[in-house]
């Protein structure tokens, strides 16, 4: 009777894994760029990433700078698409954390990891920024433009809010252990200085290269958070360069740029 149930229990798990084999192969696949032959799903909306031109200058820059064994940081993760195309990047000696406070985000980073066969990517539900404890995280309609309450502006679609477990960096890696970074991808809403001093001891550290993503509704508002993050990166002995625009602007303005340290 024992085996009978441990042969009926086997065949279940076969057939789980056969249907799960079949659902991945349902996800679309990116078209073109670095990120070519990943699939990536996200409900609606997806065809921006599958085109393959979703922020084609960061892609192209991830890619520049990212080795096999690396480590990367991937914070405020939103579907994971940062994250697949690293953990490819990476290989099975690297590995990628993946940090993405919504829920629904989350799971999903966790669907696309595992549509691309990637167990090199750990999602882990928490909000970096600049001290320890709980915060309100306000919701978008628009997937990726949830934002903490404490310090940023409430998003024009809001959504609702949920409670989060907020850390810095230095004390969330302490207490965990996570291997070292080589690589950060900061793109937190308008929490990118609270993440940055949250974070200062891995920076002065292990000195890794940080790809940042800075926006605001206004060209001068987002200047000034690109000048007072470039700022303090430099004082830490980085170097920075901008990237070309992802998006052109008009009733948004969205800067990214990359800093490596020097000295």
């Amino acid at each position: 009777m024992f085996e009978e149930l441990s042969k009926i229990a086997e065949w279940r798990l076969r057939q789980a894994g056969v249907t799960c084999r079949r659902l991945f192969r349902m996800v679309p696949k990116v078209a073109s760029g670095p990120g070519k032959g990943l699939r990536f799903d996200t409900g609606p909306g997806v065809n921006r990433f599958t085109s393959g031109e979703y922020e084609r200058p960061v892609q192209e820059a991830i890619t520049a700078i990212t080795h096999p064994g690396d480590v990367f940081y991937d914070i405020g993760a939103n579907f994971g698409f940062f994250s697949v195309l690293v953990g490819r990047l990476v290989g099975t000696s690297g590995m990628v954390y993946a940090f993405e406070p919504v829920p629904a985000n989350a799971l999903m980073v966790g669907r696309n990891a595992c549509a691309n066969g990637l167990s090199n990517i750990k999602v882990l539900r928490i909000a970096l920024c600049r001290e320890d404890g709980m915060g309100e995280l306000l919701l978008a309609h628009h997937a990726g433009g949830a934002v903490l309450k404490s310090v940023g502006t409430p998003p024009p679609d809001l959504a609702g809010s949920v409670m989060v477990e907020t850390a810095s960096l230095d004390a969330f890696l302490a207490r965990q252990h996570l291997k070292p970074p080589n690589i950060v991808k900061i793109d937190v809403e308008g929490a990118e200085i609270e993440v940055l001093q949250g974070m200062q001891r891995v920076l002065n550290t292990w000195g890794p290269t940080v790809v940042l993503e800075l926006d605001d509704e206004s060209r001068d508002a987002c200047a000034e958070k690109v000048r007072v993050c470039k700022r303090f990166l430099h004082d830490l002995g980085y170097r920075t360069e901008s990237l070309l625009n992802s998006y052109p602007d008009g009733k948004w303005f969205v800067r990214h740029f990359v800093a490596w340290r020097v000295r």
